[in-house]
């Protein structure tokens, strides 16, 4: 095969990205144009210019994709979505918290927590005496009374001092053990950003208060009923509480948070919520979820614990861990944004005097 041909076969399989309708009308001038534009003795592509085609061929899908939701109810749905997740985010965070302090794991007396610093159980009323707890506690009850209230700027004030809380907290605790479940953390955080990107680029949480229904709560309740026995499940077979030493029996929170899991995701689709929603919900969800991926909790077993059996992203978090907890919130809340300044997109507010 001659160097020529190869190159126009790479560039082929670079084209193939693009949608078929615009390859039917235009591969055949683009592969020209790109094959004049070649180096004498070129064997294949560049980087940039591979990065430049692929970017306009997904832009290109993207840009289909969202015009077959068609323009009016794709922006409305969106818009709506937004607004629920505003007043609907920071309530789950109150009930997550809640069920932290009314549901406790009870610690075997082996564990070399208990003995070390004088635990006797993981959550429960204990919660409210440990340090930062119960202050950013009630600035998510904060949080979540003013979005009822559907006062957009109140609630950004609170989420922004609810996040600097909660970034001291990590500070002084950045050489020790949290006591605060990582649960109540990792989803406060996730919450907060997209919770206060939507409360720009939405009509506010008073818009979304008046879209709940019960749906939205049928699948809320046991998705936080999945992070209780979840929070359980990973301190229960935490390496370090238990390193050395013979792990408890997870079992039942292993049933039981396969089950809470799977009915969450089935009441949802059965439910037919709004599917932008559901997506911001999986990006508040996601650095819980890569919590316990690298933890190794749903992969433990009754036997010894090993070294090295699970990594902890959140303790002693290197640049590494912290892109691989809040890479998708984060991005996911910058879209949000320029979408919303974007020329030609313009968010619905509510009208004058209507908001705090």
């Amino acid at each position: 095969m001659s160097e020529s041909a190869g190159l126009e076969g790479r560039y082929r399989r670079l084209l193939a990205w693009y949608p078929r309708s615009f390859r039917r009308e235009q591969e055949g001038e683009m592969l020209a144009v790109l094959m004049a534009g070649a180096r004498p003795g070129q064997r294949r592509p560049g980087l940039l210019e591979t990065a430049d085609l692929l970017r306009s061929a997904l832009g290109m899908r993207l840009v289909l994709a969202m015009r077959s939701l068609g323009p009016g109810r794709r922006s409305q749905r969106w818009t709506d979505a937004l607004a629920l997740f505003s007043v609907v985010a920071p309530l789950f965070l109150v009930i997550v918290a809640v069920l932290e302090v009314a549901v406790p794991y009870r610690l075997p007396p082996e564990s070399r927590l208990l003995v070390v610093l004088g635990w006797h159980e993981i959550g429960g009323l204990s919660l409210l005496r440990v340090p930062f707890f119960d202050v950013a506690v009630c600035l998510q009850v904060v949080v979540a009374v003013c979005a009822l209230l559907g006062w957009r700027r109140l609630t950004l004030i609170a989420m922004a001092a609810s996040v600097l809380y909660w970034i001291v907290y990590w500070r002084v605790f950045v050489y020790g053990i949290s006591s605060v479940p990582d649960a109540l953390q990792l989803l406060a955080a996730g919450a907060y950003l997209l919770g206060a990107a939507a409360l720009l680029a939405s009509p506010g949480p008073r818009h979304g208060r008046h879209l709940m229904n019960w749906r939205h709560w049928a699948v809320l309740l046991p998705a936080a009923a999945f992070v209780q026995v979840s929070t359980l499940l990973l301190y229960a077979t935490s390496p370090i509480m238990f390193r050395g030493l013979r792990s408890p029996d997870t079992s039942g929170y292993l049933v039981l948070s396969v089950v809470f899991a799977a009915a969450a995701v089935v009441l949802a689709v059965a439910s037919k919520l709004n599917r932008y929603f559901l997506l911001l919900l999986a990006a508040m969800f996601y650095p819980y979820a890569m919590q316990l991926a690298f933890s190794g909790a749903f992969r433990s077993s009754s036997g010894v614990f090993r070294p090295g059996f699970g990594t902890d992203l959140l303790r002693l978090p290197t640049p590494a861990h912290l892109a691989v907890l809040f890479v998708l919130p984060v991005l996911l809340a910058c879209w949000v944004v320029l979408t919303a300044i974007r020329p030609g997109r313009s968010r619905v507010m509510m009208p004058p005097g209507q908001e705090a």
